[in-house]
C-alpha cells in the first residue's frame, strides 16, 4: 500500500508520491572531478585584479591560478584540456573570454608557436612543390613532396590514436582529418600514378584522363587545406571572412541560379550559331554526317551559362548581340543590363560590404573557438606523450613540459596590443611596482604569429581599480584646456561609479549588457 506524505509548509503543488517500492533515487550522476572547482564567470571574476590607466589605456591584470589545473596542468585528476573542453562544450565563451581563461590560453598558444609554424610549414611544402611538380615534373620536387605527404600520413594516424585515448571525439577533429585525408590522397595519388604511367608506355584515354583529373584535384585540395590551416594565423580573420561572405552568398544562390539560368537560355537562342559561344544546339560533328549528341548539347548550354556568368560581372560584349540587329536581341541585353549588372550585383555588393564589421565580430569569436581548440588538442598530446613510453626511453632531455609548465599570472596590455607578462603575489598588489620585461624579437614574433589580439577581447571589460594618477594629472598638468579637463574627471567618475556597481550585480546579469566605455 502506498504511503502519502505532505509538507504543511508548502504549497499543494509540492505534494510528493512515494512508490510502493520506495522512493526513486535521484537521477544525478556525481561528479566526476568533485574537488576541481567549477569555472564559472563568478570564479574568473573573484581570481582576477584589473588596473586601467585612461591617460595611456594601459591595462594591468593579476591572476590567482592557485588550486585550478591551469596551474600545473592538472588539478586533482582533471587536466586543463578537459577544463578548456568542458568550457567549449557548454557554449560558455562568456568565462573563455574573461581576462582569466585568455590569459592562459594567449601563453599557451604563444608556446606552442613551433609546433603551429611545423603545421603551416607542411602545408605550405605540400602546396609549393605540388604546383612545382605539375608544371615541370624534377626529381628535386617530387623527393621532398613525397617525404612530407607520408611525415603527414605517420602524424594523422598518431594523432588519431592519441585522441581516441584521451576521449577527444569532437566534430572539428573529424573534419580537420577530412581536409588533411583528402588532399593526402589525392597527391599521393597523382604522384604515384604520374610514376607508374611513365613506367608503362601505354598511350590511353584513361591515362590522359588520369593525369590531367588528379592534379586538378589535388591542387584545389592543397589550396583549401592552406587556407584552412591559416585560419589559426594573424591573417586567420580574412579566411572567416570569405568564408562568412560565401555562406551569405548561398542565400542569395536562390535568386541568382534561376537568373542565370533564364538569361542563358534566352541568349543562347537569340544568338545561336552567330558567333563563340553561342552555337547550335543541332550542330554536327566534323565529317558532318552525325548529329550532335546529348553530351554535346549540354556542354552548348554549359558555356551558354558560363559566358552568361561572366557577362554578369559586367563583361557584356553588347557589340556582338547587336551585330545581329534584332529587336529582341536590343532589348534582352538592356533587361540584363538592368536586373542583373544594376540591381543584382549591387545587392551582392551590399552584402559583402555593409556587414565587413559585423562579420570582424564573428569572426573574431569563430577565432577564439578554434585557437581554443587547437590548444585543446596540443595539452592532449604533450600530456600522452608525457606519459608514454617514447618520452621516457627516447626523449629524457626533455625534461621542460609543455603541458605541466606554470602560466605567469601578471599581464600588462597597451592600447596597441603590445603586452607582456611576469610573476607577483596575488594578494596585496602594488600596481606601481609591476615592471614587465622586455621581450626579445623571438617572442614578438610568436606573438604575432598564432597570439590572441586581446585588446579585441577584452575591449569592454571593467575596471575594479582606478589609477589615482590619472585624477592627479588632470588637476596639475597644462596640457589640457579647460572642457578637456572636465571631460575627462566626468568619464573618470563613471567608470568609478561603474566599477563600484559592477561588484554589486551579478555577473549572469552583467555578461548579459555589454558596456562600452567611450567618450
Amino acid at each position: 500500500m502506498s504511503a502519502i506524505t505532505v509538507d504543511i509548509g508548502e504549497p499543494e503543488e509540492a505534494m510528493e508520491l512515494i512508490p510502493r517500492n520506495g522512493p526513486v533515487p535521484p537521477d544525478v550522476q556525481p561528479a566526476e572531478y568533485p574537488s576541481h572547482p567549477d569555472i564559472t564567470l563568478d570564479f574568473c571574476n573573484k581570481r582576477t585584479k584589473s588596473f586601467v590607466n585612461e591617460m595611456t589605456g594601459t591595462k594591468k591584470f593579476v591572476f590567482d591560478y592557485t588550486g585550478t589545473a591551469f596551474k600545473n596542468g592538472v588539478f586533482e585528476g582533471k587536466s586543463s584540456w578537459k577544463v578548456l573542453e568542458d568550457l567549449l562544450t557548454a557554449k560558455k565563451m562568456n568565462v573563455i573570454r574573461t581576462p582569466f581563461i585568455l590569459n592562459y590560453v594567449n601563453q599557451k598558444l604563444v608556446d606552442c608557436a613551433w609546433f603551429y609554424a611545423l603545421h603551416v610549414f607542411a602545408a605550405l611544402i605540400i602546396f609549393i612543390f605540388l604546383f612545382f611538380y605539375i608544371v615541370s615534373p624534377q626529381p628535386w620536387s617530387i623527393i621532398p613532396l613525397i617525404l612530407v605527404l607520408w611525415i603527414c600520413v605517420f602524424s594523422l594516424i598518431f594523432r588519431g590514436i592519441i585522441k581516441t585515448n584521451g576521449e577527444l571525439r569532437t566534430f572539428i577533429f573529424f573534419i580537420f582529418t577530412y581536409y588533411n585525408i583528402c588532399t593526402i590522397s589525392f597527391s599521393i595519388a597523382y604522384l604515384y600514378a604520374k610514376i607508374y604511367y611513365f613506367y608503362a608506355n601505354q598511350d590511353t584515354a584513361r591515362k590522359k584522363f588520369v593525369l590531367w583529373f588528379l592534379p586538378i584535384i589535388a591542387m584545389l585540395s592543397a589550396w583549401l587545406n592552406l587556407l584552412y590551416v591559416l585560419r589559426k594565423s594573424s591573417y586567420g580573420i580574412y579566411v572567416l571572412m570569405m568564408q562568412s561572405i560565401f555562406r551569405s552568398f548561398l542565400k542569395i544562390a536562390v535568386i541568382w541560379i534561376p537568373t542565370l539560368i533564364t538569361f542563358s537560355f534566352a541568349f543562347l537562342l537569340v544568338m545561336e550559331g552567330s558567333t563563340t559561344p553561342w552555337q547550335s544546339l543541332n550542330q554536327k560533328l566534323i565529317n558532318g554526317t552525325v548529329e550532335a549528341s546529348q553530351l554535346e548539347s549540354i556542354f552548348v548550354v554549359f558555356q551558354a551559362i558560363v559566358k552568361t556568368s561572366s557577362m554578369m560581372l559586367g563583361e557584356v560584349d553588347a557589340n556582338d548581340i547587336l551585330d545581329t540587329k534584332k529587336w529582341i536581341a536590343s532589348i534582352l541585353v538592356l533587361i540584363f543590363e538592368v536586373f542583373t549588372i544594376i540591381i543584382f550585383m549591387n545587392l551582392m555588393l551590399s552584402l559583402a560590404v555593409d556587414d565587413v564589421k559585423e562579420l570582424r565580430q564573428k569572426a573574431e569569436g569563430e577565432i577564439l573557438k578554434i585557437k581554443v581548440k587547437f590548444l585543446i588538442e596540443i595539452l592532449l598530446l604533450n600530456e600522452e606523450l608525457e606519459n608514454s613510453l617514447l618520452r621516457r626511453a627516447i626523449l629524457p632531455c626533455l625534461t621542460d613540459s609543455f603541458h605541466t609548465k606554470l602560466p605567469q599570472n601578471v599581464l600588462k596590455l597597451t592600447s596597441d596590443n603590445t603586452y607582456g607578462y611576469t610573476n607577483i603575489e596575488f594578494e596585496n598588489v602594488n600596481w606601481n611596482t609591476i615592471m614587465i620585461p622586455d621581450e626579445t624579437w623571438w617572442a614578438a614574433v610568436q606573438k604575432w604569429f598564432i597570439g590572441l589580439d586581446l585588446n579585441e577581447y577584452l575591449e569592454n571589460w571593467h575596471s575594479v581599480e582606478i589609477d589615482p594618477q590619472t585624477i592627479q594629472d588632470l588637476n596639475t598638468s597644462d596640457s589640457f584646456t579647460t572642457s578637456e579637463k572636465n571631460r575627462m574627471r566626468a568619464k573618470t567618475r563613471f567608470i568609478w561609479k561603474f566599477s563600484r556597481e559592477f561588484e554589486r550585480r551579478t555577473p549572469k546579469k552583467m555578461s548579459r549588457s555589454r558596456v562600452s566605455l567611450v567618450w
